[in-house]
């Protein structure tokens, strides 16, 4: 049997006091660290909440996610697939619900044999959409035809729209027009609701668009003819 010496016994005692108090004071202030941490991580979270609810910084948040597709490529297809459905989904966390209900690209393109140019479907994220737009027709040809952006609050009450969905309120165009004044087509986004966009709408899009104009290389897609059954650009 080991035996303490009688002259250690305040020793160990005194140790065996400052281990439990030094615990309890340990406990004490781990808990009141972790409230402290847990109150930042709420604040943050408080913080990125009101982010989120300014529609310019979710728009600017959108822009950097659009350069940052454009640093790893500039073709057109994959970038604007991207773009498309970053739109789509982004605006969608942003209002809540089904809004946008249709977010993508017309490319201008001549038609094969044909002199005659027309917006031809490109990338989107939606339901199937009308494949062959003249210039002129619809929202989409009207932003086209005259080059500026194109706001539709009340789809029913605008005389050119064109209706893809039954269940499209809203729409909202922007051209995509080079620095050269060429047209490369245009970028169409769809509300299921009435008076879905605004000015904040058309200054964040028009620079994501401005982005993808400055970013891609346009030429060899807007050059290829657009092979087609009917050489009609009328949807």
């Amino acid at each position: 049997v080991t035996r303490i010496h009688p002259v250690r016994m305040p020793a160990l005692w005194s140790v065996a006091k400052a281990c439990f108090f030094g615990g309890l004071v340990g406990f004490m202030v781990r808990g009141y660290m972790s409230k402290e941490v847990e109150g930042k991580i709420l604040g943050e979270s408080k913080k990125s909440k009101e982010k989120i609810a300014s529609k310019t910084e979710m728009y600017a948040k959108l822009a950097k996610r659009v350069e940052a597709f454009l640093s790893t490529s500039d073709d057109p297809i994959s970038v604007l697939s991207n773009t498309a459905a970053l739109i789509y989904h982004e605006l969608q966390a942003f209002r809540g619900g089904s809004d946008p209900n249709w977010s993508g690209f017309y490319i201008a393109r001549t038609i094969a044999d044909s002199k005659e140019k027309c917006l031809i479907l490109g990338p989107f994220h939606g339901n199937p959409a009308v494949v062959k737009i003249g210039f002129g027709k619809g929202v989409c040809g009207m932003a086209a035809l005259k080059r500026e952006t194109q706001v539709v609050s009340n789809v029913n009450k605008c005389p050119y729209h064109i209706a893809c969905d039954s269940n499209s309120k809203s729409e909202i165009v922007i051209p995509l027009i080079g620095t050269g004044g060429e047209l490369w087509g245009v970028l169409d986004i769809d509300s299921p609701n009435y008076n879905s966009f605004d000015a904040e709408d058309k200054i964040g899009l028009e620079e994501i668009c401005r982005l993808l104009i400055r970013g891609l290389n346009w030429t060899p897609l807007c050059r290829i003819p657009y092979r087609t059954l009917s050489n009609d650009c009328n949807t």
